[in-house]
């Protein structure tokens, strides 16, 4: 459900203008002007994603997709109470806490350079952690993490 008053279509609109701004081929001459604007246009519009929508999938520059579903910091609250979860087609990728919803969207969008935000439905969450793939992944995941523990 979304936190704004803006409907759905307004905000997915926002965030896919400000994203597009950044897919326009940079000049050399203004590359050490445009990058710090294109930084920013990521960031907002993956602060604005992570105020409205509970799970998003997020598009990099090369196509690769990354589920982030967000939740509260139970483990470690002094880390900070805002927490995502990452998720890529073969599994678990790993999380992080943060203090406040800006600082999650501007470490989201530097390691995530995210070229296409877009909310995550029940359904497509479902399906991402169904498919053989996925499933496979998070074995290999949660073996890791048994032979962790022996040590």
């Amino acid at each position: 459900m979304p936190r704004s008053k803006k409907t759905p279509a307004q905000l997915d609109r926002e965030i896919e203008e400000s994203l597009a701004k950044t897919r326009v081929p940079i000049a050399k001459e203004d590359l050490f002007a445009r990058a710090p604007r294109d930084s920013l246009r990521r960031q907002k519009a993956m602060h604005q994603a992570l105020l409205t929508w509970p799970a998003l999938i997020v598009t990099g520059p090369r196509g690769r997709k990354t589920l982030l579903i967000q939740s509260g910091e139970m483990s470690n609250p002094e880390e900070g109470p805002h927490r995502v979860t990452m998720f890529l087609a073969d599994g678990p990728e790993g999380h992080i806490v943060r203090k406040s919803i800006t600082r999650l969207a501007q470490d989201l969008s530097r390691d995530l350079f995210p070229s296409k935000i877009e909310p995550a439905t029940e359904d497509q969450v479902m399906r991402w952690m169904s498919t053989p793939e996925y499933i496979e992944g998070s074995a290999r995941v949660l073996e890791m993490q048994r032979r962790n523990e022996r040590r």
